[in-house]
């Protein structure tokens, strides 16, 4: 049986690529499509339907021959970003066939019911926020005594100046290429 999910995840794809690729996004288009066409193809019986799964590879052979995929020079000619964003595009395609999501969510779900059930047995809420509240009591007392808050704001001050003073000079710099442009002239 078709999985008619996987196929309307694949349509909705497909438009989302030919709005990039009106926004001249091409390589961004590109990805898209190929995960449209690898969804579509998820969503044949080829596990279960050796008529479909002959009918497919049928195809793909034709598909093949008739664009001459085998012998395309420039197949692998990528850029850097677009062989980045392929390989982005088949991580998350692995990623979400694994069973790691699934666990990830369990495992999280047991954590989570662990961590109440501790807290339900032992008042670890409760002991957290009464050792909090008397700690920052504490803090407040020596804070009165050594002023740490003007320490620490200043601290903050200095550091926030200095990478906003360090951004401006790196957007007002002249970069490499205009560097070397200046030196050859």
């Amino acid at each position: 049986m078709i999985n008619t999910t996987l196929i309307g995840q694949s349509v909705t794809l497909i438009q989302i690529a030919t709005e990039m690729q009106s926004s001249k996004q091409m390589s961004m288009a590109l990805g898209l499509y190929m995960v449209a066409l690898d969804k579509m193809m998820a969503a044949l019986p080829l596990d279960t339907d050796r008529n479909v799964k002959r009918s497919l590879g049928d195809k793909l052979k034709e598909i093949k021959e008739r664009y001459d995929l085998d012998h395309d020079e420039n197949n692998n000619q990528y850029s850097l970003s677009e062989s980045v964003i392929h390989a982005a595009i088949a991580f998350a395609v692995a990623l979400k066939k694994s069973p790691i999501p699934d666990m990830v969510i369990s495992t999280l779900n047991y954590v989570i019911s662990s961590i109440y059930h501790i807290d339900k047995m032992f008042n670890v809420r409760e002991r957290t926020w009464q050792f909090m509240s008397h700690g920052m009591n504490k803090l407040t007392q020596v804070d009165q005594h050594y002023q740490l808050h003007q320490i620490v704001t200043d601290i903050v001050y200095t550091g926030a100046t200095a990478i906003l003073k360090a951004g401006i000079a790196y957007t007002e710099a002249p970069s490499y290429n205009e560097v070397k442009k200046c030196k050859t002239l």
